[in-house]
């Protein structure tokens, strides 16, 4: 388990202020724009930066005043840092020979980490011959070597391809199951950090926003920021509440354009808002087609007004202002221009609070 306690890191021109707590054998991922204290929030953990005030402790044990060696945490960085003179072996073996473990024995922790990471017979291979992946189990595996109870990984699949990605992905969780190991990931992809973790901490300008599960942050995030950040949204306003709908609960509907006139049906438990709209583009996603649609413009509606996908509009006006846009899915592409109506599904909408 991993405690910080009113942790603030101040620079020139930003302050870091941080209360987090992170279960045993746990992955969080730390998502976040550039700048908002992610990496910052690592190395305050793994001691490479001083905390001005707070506290950090590790499995019960303060460790806020203890240099990196003795926090028995494995720290991977973005750029792998690999000694490229170095064969395989060496490299996930520096850190025993640092600690004077006599060859015997670290040699069978060698082998013991490279069969962990799947390159059982790579030890003597050279850094420099292999792929991207490869490199990065490399250097999960010296990570390792010490016998950790933390795993920091800072951006660690940056710089592979999505298909590798994956891979990885499933191979950190492995490596957690088999080891009872916490992980702390950080990222930029919000859907790697919905992918890989048991909860995601979600950061703006040197704060934690919200922490929770995947499922929790993407549909019931508590800004508007949060709900942009980690997925697509639709805005609507209703009285003083702004209300997210995301738009795989909007199903698009091909119409004669001028037949519908944004309205409210019963549906079941909840409701249904019908938007008459206009296909501005369209996006492949794989599994489905994500269509960017203009809202008419004056179409009134009787359960909110729609305030449109990105960020959140302040006007509540009862109307669609000009240029308003709405995203649904749909299994098949649709050509813009098209007539549509967006029926939401008002059920799932979730009220944010104001930020």
């Amino acid at each position: 388990m991993i405690t910080i306690r009113n942790v603030r890191k101040r620079y020139p021109e930003f302050e870091i202020i941080l209360d987090l707590e992170i279960g045993e054998a746990e992955i969080v991922s730390i998502l976040g724009p550039s700048g908002s204290g992610k990496t910052t929030t690592l190395r305050l953990i793994a001691g490479f930066e001083r905390a001005d005030a707070g506290s950090i402790s590790v499995n019960g044990r303060d460790v806020t005043a203890l240099p990196p060696e003795r926090r028995g945490i494995g720290y991977v960085f973005q750029d792998f840092t690999l000694f490229p003179h170095m064969s395989v072996a060496e490299n996930v073996g520096y850190a025993l020979r640092v600690r004077a473990v006599p060859p015997a024995a670290a040699n069978r922790r060698i082998e013991e980490l490279l069969e962990l990471v799947d390159l059982r017979g790579f030890g003597t291979r050279r850094i420099g011959s292999l792929s991207g992946g490869e490199q990065q189990r490399v250097a999960i595996a010296r990570s390792l070597a010490v016998d950790p109870t933390v795993l920091l990984l800072d951006e660690p699949f940056s710089s592979v391809d999505e298909v590798l990605r994956s891979d990885l992905r499933a191979e950190v969780r492995r490596l957690r199951s088999e080891l009872g190991i916490t992980v702390v990931f950080v990222t930029h992809s919000r859907q790697e950090a919905l992918a890989i973790s048991n909860r995601v901490s979600v950061y703006k300008g040197g704060r934690v926003v919200q922490t929770g599960s995947p499922e929790e942050i993407y549909r019931r995030p508590v800004t508007p920021f949060v709900a942009s950040f980690v997925g697509p949204a639709n805005y609507i306003r209703r009285n003083s509440e702004v209300l997210l709908v995301r738009p795989e609960d909007v199903e698009l509907r091909t119409v004669r354009r001028g037949t519908v006139d944004g309205t409210t049906d019963a549906a079941g438990d909840g409701k249904l808002l019908v938007l008459p709209a206009e296909v501005e583009a369209v996006e492949f996603q794989g599994h489905s087609y994500l269509h960017r649609c203009r809202l008419e413009e004056g179409a009134p509606v009787s359960e909110g007004a729609p305030m449109g996908s990105g960020a959140p509009m302040e006007s509540g006006a009862p109307i669609a202002p000009r240029g308003t846009f709405f995203e649904a899915l749909h299994s098949a592409r649709l050509a813009p221009g098209t007539a549509v109506e967006l029926v939401c599904d008002m059920s799932r909408a979730w009220p944010l609070p104001r930020e």
